[in-house]
């Protein structure tokens, strides 16, 4: 027979907690949203572990680890630190939150468990590509600084589009200069080119699609596909990107910033970009070539749960 005395525990990896103010394992599991209840015993994962232990709702048996210092320091690696900042963010939330090594599922209170947002947090040092950005799509992502400020972002894909139609032909007169070409402005699309008296310059982009030459270079690819699809599409310069592009008239202010995403990116760049889109009431897009497609990346800053993704069957 059960004896009714004993105490209620909390384990996690071979650490042992007892369960202040007399509360049951199924008590702080219920209340919670976390742990497994086995018997009197409550396994948890590092991350309850230290969330249960800072809300002082478990103190380890071991004296040794009664510091905050040294149980942290045994229940985490360097690798786990901007994850347990997100975590412990997201619980003060009020949500429950399933743990994989990689990322959370994050149910808000009061919804059906189905309803699952996945987050998934980097350092600002953090290396990618854009073929993660892209895995990252119907997702959302937290980024954590070394000063351990949590920043949400949301990717969708982008599908771009605008009423812009420019024949890919060549001009009766033009002359090329370099990667570059000259030509008379009544025979090119009004929004092209960089004007000088009834002539203009054109830049590399210009110039390859109105001469129709190959190119297998990400950013004429996705230059030419823009433009393909209607889009106005001028340099990004002055925004820290590659381009900026119009769904409708150049005279009024553009809808997008488009960064052509090298092999290789540190995270603080996308989220510098997506900040600065933010400021000028931009989207951010980051682009590349997949598969020999044009592919597009939207991010956004969000600022709450409530602005999550979410899936019903992630």
């Amino acid at each position: 027979m059960e004896n009714s005395n004993a105490k209620h525990v909390a384990i996690c990896n071979s650490m042992a907690f007892e369960i202040n103010g007399d509360k049951s394992a199924i008590f702080i599991h219920n209340k919670y949203s976390m742990g497994t209840v086995d018997g009197r015993n409550l396994i948890l994962k590092p991350y309850e572990a230290i969330y249960l232990y800072l809300r002082r709702r478990i103190e380890p048996f071991n004296g040794a680890l009664k510091s905050e210092v040294s149980l942290i320091s045994n229940l985490i690696g360097e690798e786990d630190i901007h994850k347990l900042k997100v975590y412990l963010e997201l619980k003060e939330e009020g949500t429950k939150i399933s743990i994989d090594p990689d990322f959370f599922n994050v149910v808000r209170k009061n919804e059906k468990q189905s309803v699952i947002r996945r987050v998934v947090p980097v350092r600002e040092k953090e290396s990618i590509t854009f073929a993660w950005l892209h895995e990252m799509l119907g997702k959302n992502v937290a980024s954590v600084d070394d000063d351990g400020d949590v920043t949400y972002y949301r990717l969708n894909a982008a599908d771009l589009h605008g009423k812009n139609i420019t024949e890919e032909k060549t001009p009766r007169d033009i002359v090329k200069i370099g990667k570059r070409g000259l030509a008379r402005q009544e025979d090119i699309p009004a929004w092209m080119g960089d004007r000088v008296g009834s002539v203009s310059f054109l830049s590399e982009q210009e110039f390859s699609i109105l001469t129709n030459p190959e190119s297998e270079e990400n950013v004429s690819l996705i230059y030419r596909n823009l433009v393909q699809n209607g889009m106005i599409v001028k340099t990004g310069f002055k925004y820290g990107c590659t381009f900026r592009a119009y769904e409708d008239s150049i005279e009024n202010h553009s809808e997008y910033l488009i960064h052509v995403a090298g092999k290789k990116m540190e995270w603080y760049e996308v989220s510098r970009a997506v900040r600065v889109a933010g400021a000028v009431k931009k989207s951010m897009i980051f682009a590349s070539i997949m598969d020999g497609k044009p592919v597009y990346v939207e991010i956004r800053r969000i600022k709450n749960i409530g602005e999550f993704n979410s899936s019903n069957h992630i």
